[in-house]
């Protein structure tokens, strides 16, 4: 059990029911529609999705964001899913061999050790397939292109 990301979704989701009761939620989602923020469009859910899946997680992303739009479109909920999921791997600096070996305590010398090749090597696949995956979206208009 990772007990640190099962206290982590446990104060996401007491902030957000806090936050619903406040009235904030619908206080943001109103300033957000209008002033055509709402993340219906590729060129908005994109870095709206890749800031905040590195910032705080897909799973909680995708919490937050439907904590304050409670009805989005079902082309937002495939494209959050799908650009959240690739977004991840841009802050991917260690190889997931090697985290899987601190897991487990096999420590393969001095502390956390970055890997600059392997950063090297993921980041331009990462940022092609983000590319890819908005050209796969915008194709058969599953999310506008602009808003």
């Amino acid at each position: 059990m990772d007990w640190p990301l099962l206290l982590l979704v446990s104060c996401l989701l007491a902030i957000a029911g806090a936050r619903n009761h406040s009235g904030v939620a619908a206080e943001l989602l109103e300033f957000l529609t209008n002033h055509d923020l709402l993340p219906d469009s590729l060129a908005l859910l994109t870095p709206f999705s890749v800031l905040m899946s590195n910032a705080i997680g897909g799973v909680p992303t995708a919490m937050l964001l439907l904590q304050l739009w409670q009805t989005p479109p079902p082309g937002v909920l495939y494209a959050l899913a799908l650009v959240s999921g690739l977004a991840g791997y841009l802050l991917l600096t260690v190889s997931p061999d090697e985290c899987a070996d601190r897991r487990a305590g096999r420590s393969h010398g001095g502390g956390a050790r970055l890997r600059p090749e392997y950063a090297r090597t993921v980041v331009p696949i990462a940022v092609l397939s983000l590319g890819f995956a908005v050209f796969w979206l915008a194709l058969p208009q599953a999310l506008p292109l602009l808003p």
